[in-house]
């Protein structure tokens, strides 16, 4: 299923530049690596994320070094996640936004913007509508470092799980004749052209208890966690074994106070 939506999108973006100009394109073409030099990277911020269970969170997904040369009018990709963990509560398109005026916003074409958070993904696919109306605006191409989305999350359950990258596709137009060509891509686009895949960093996401006294985090208040309490049993504010995490009722001192609140809620979990 993701792979038909992928093509789907890729056939879109690459034909955007026969929808807007009636041009008829003949071949797709990839550029050549030893003519566009550095490649663009594609990573999503923070690469490291923990959060407690039921937290919400926002992460981007940033695109760096597009070329000025030939620059770019195109991009699409996909994120998945595990859907037992997250869940997505939005997806917000920021570049196209960003370098587009406001009063050519309905320039913007938005292909995919879409979450599933039954299968645990979300798409983007964006360029514009009319490439010689951006290109005249002063809009297109776009090169430099951007944020291409927002994605705010849900942490459903104690667990990881990665948020990975697929189905990158970025492109360009050759200005003279409006034929769209393939910049860079993912390892997993199964072009006809020989192009070198974009550096890709993908992300982790930890999910924590949501019980403070579950001190390790699995999800259980158990014998582990009086074990890792006992650690830190009898010190005070200021000192090295001081852990504000374990001081239960902010005294500043871990004590028997302390321990009782723990040994309350043993055996409860999330």
């Amino acid at each position: 299923m993701q792979e038909t939506h992928a093509d789907g999108l890729v056939l879109a973006l690459l034909l955007v530049g026969m929808l807007t100009c009636s041009i008829s394109i003949q071949s797709v073409r990839g550029a050549n690596v030893e003519d566009i030099s550095p490649l663009p990277t594609v990573r999503i911020e923070p690469e490291n994320v923990t959060v407690k269970k039921g937290a919400i969170f926002t992460v981007s997904i940033i695109i760096e070094d597009i070329p000025a040369d030939p620059g770019m009018v195109g991009v699409q990709f996909w994120m998945s996640w595990d859907p037992t963990v997250l869940h997505a509560l939005n997806m917000t398109e920021v570049m196209f936004h960003n370098v587009t005026p406001q009063s050519e916003w309905d320039n913007i074409w938005g292909i995919r913007c879409e979450i599933n958070n039954t299968a645990g993904y979300a798409q983007y696919a964006y360029t514009w509508q009319d490439g010689v109306r951006a290109k005249d605006g002063g809009y297109s191409p776009i090169f430099g470092n951007h944020t291409l989305a927002t994605v705010t999350f849900e942490a459903m359950e104690v667990g990881s799980t990665t948020l990975h990258l697929s189905s990158l596709l970025v492109g360009y137009y050759t200005w003279y004749d409006f034929q769209p060509h393939v910049l860079t891509c993912s390892s997993d686009y199964h072009g006809s052209s020989p192009l070198l895949p974009s550096l890709i960093m993908d992300a982790r996401v930890t999910v924590l208890s949501a019980l403070r006294e579950d001190i390790n985090g699995d999800g259980v208040v158990d014998l582990f966690d009086a074990l890792l309490f006992a650690q830190h049993f009898g010190s005070k504010q200021g000192e090295t074994t001081w852990d504000p995490s374990l001081d239960m009722n902010g005294d500043g001192e871990i004590d028997i106070f302390d321990l009782i609140i723990v040994a309350h809620n043993y055996g409860n979990n999330v």
